[in-house]
This record gives structure tokens, sequence and C-alpha cells, in this order.
């Protein structure tokens, strides 16, 4: 069949828009909605439309932020239209900021940095890093402020631990394997285990106010738990620390009891705290 007039094809691409957005109107959650209004833009080629995506997925999410459709929607469309990853950036703490309770903008920023900061170039890997961190422990000062703010929140708790995944040091140093790869190696494997113990402290120091200020709350303490656990596993942990993770993990057994056979096998076992979704 032969092609049809691009004014056509537009003219038929904006009536279907059209025709989701009012279905959206009604129902925002509707897949089959979405779904059609993707496969629209994509048949039809619609970069005049992207624009006018953006802007309806920020009115939807601003009446809904657990709208996860409208979440898939929009990152869909930022592919699409090529958007920088540092406005998507300046658009999730926007979310963030307005509700720490956002999980959706939490996890979307654990997408975004990555790829804000992926070396195209191997030359570039070890900037690309350093980068990459820097941005980490800015993401760490933002958090503080939404554990203060809401700190029986798990939103902010899981995007925390995703944070010092990344942070943590991959080489034999850490816990990871038995290293190797002479002198130079192995200093530069101290050197990483001494910066990595001390954010854990930092860490822990916060972790501490906040417990102080909300002894009966769980997150926090299952925070302290773990980032005792990561100084353990990391060989750095004082007994002190050692005894202040057990007495943590003894706490949350009273503290949360639905969970407490599991803090009690973290106790028996020695590994860090994995949190788990709220019932």
């Amino acid at each position: 069949a032969a092609a049809e007039p691009a004014g056509a094809v537009r003219a038929a691409c904006e009536a279907e828009l059209a025709l989701t957005q009012a279905c959206l109107g009604a129902n925002p959650k509707s897949y089959p909605v979405w779904y059609h209004r993707t496969w629209v833009l994509t048949w039809g080629g619609c970069g005049w439309a992207y624009a006018r995506e953006l802007k309806l997925t920020t009115k939807l999410l601003s009446l809904d932020e657990r709208n996860f459709h409208c979440w898939t929607h929009r990152r869909f469309v930022v592919q699409l239209s090529k958007v920088a990853a540092e406005a998507e950036l300046r658009f999730t703490t926007q979310k963030v900021e307005a509700n720490f309770s956002n999980y959706s903008a939490w996890h979307y920023r654990s997408k975004l940095l990555p790829a804000m900061h992926a070396a195209a170039d191997p030359a570039a890997t070890a900037a690309a890093s350093g980068a990459l961190r820097a941005a980490l422990l800015a993401e760490l000062e933002l958090l503080r402020n939404a554990f203060f703010t809401a700190p029986e929140d798990q939103s902010a708790w899981f995007y925390h631990r995703w944070v010092l995944s990344r942070l943590r040091p991959t080489g034999g140093g850490c816990g990871g394997g038995s290293g190797g790869g002479g002198g130079g190696q192995a200093r530069e494997d101290a050197s990483s285990v001494a910066e990595w113990a001390s954010l854990l402290r930092g860490e822990a120091e916060v972790l501490r106010e906040l417990r102080d200020v909300e002894p009966d709350a769980k997150w926090p303490l299952a925070a302290l738990a773990h980032a005792l656990a990561l100084l353990g596993e990391a060989g750095a942990a004082t007994e002190a620390e050692a005894a202040e993770r057990e007495a943590a993990l003894t706490s949350l057994c009273g503290i949360d009891p639905a969970r407490r056979r599991y803090y009690e096998a973290s106790l028996a076992g020695g590994a860090s705290v994995e949190p788990e979704e709220a019932a």
C-alpha cells in the first residue's frame, strides 16, 4: 500500500492523542490507554508532540505522583526526544523535595545518575567514576534532609542503600576477594578501604543522631546496623562498632516484631541488614 501523506499521518496521530488524553482524564492509570499513546508516538514519528507529552506527564504527576504508567511514559518520551539526563534529574529533585515519599522519583535518580556519568571513551573512565562519586556524595546530603523530615518513610531509605552500594569500593581490600596485583594495588586498596570506612562512620554518626531523636523508628536503626555491618565486611569495624550493630539488631527485634526472625538470622550470620518492603 502507498504511504500516507505526512499531513494525513499527523492528523490521525493528533486525533488519537486527543482521544487518549480524554480517556486519561477519566482514568489516568489505564495501561491500555498509555500503551496506545506510546504506539501512536512511535508509529507517527510525532516529534512535534514530544514537548507537549512531557508537559502532560508533568501535570499528571503533580496530581498523582504514584502514577507508575505515567512515569514509564515520561521515560519513554525522554528517550525519544533525547532530553538531557541533567534536566530530568532537576525534575526528580523538584519531585522529591516536594514529597520525600516519592519512591518513583528516587528510583528514577538511580537510573539517571549512572547515565549522566557514564564514560563514552574508555580513557575517560576514571574521570567519569570520580564525577559519579561526587554526585553520589551530594545525594547523601539530600537524603539526610529526607531522613529527618520523614524518618518512617521507606522510600529514601531504599535509595540510601543504593547510593551506598555504588560508593562501596570494588577492590579486593573490601571483602571482595584476595586482591593481588602488587604493592601499588595493595596501597590503593588500603586507601579505598580507609576512605570507605570514614564515609560509613560519617553516615553512622548521622544515623545515631536521628535514632536519638526517633528512638522507636525502624528505618534509622536498620540503616545504622547496615552501615556498621558494611564496616565489618570491610574489616574496619572496631569491637565497639560490632557490639553496637548487635545491639541495634536486638532492638529491631522489639521495634519490628513481624521481622524478628530475620533480624535474629542477621545476628547469627553477621550479614548486613537488607531492609524489606513494608507489608
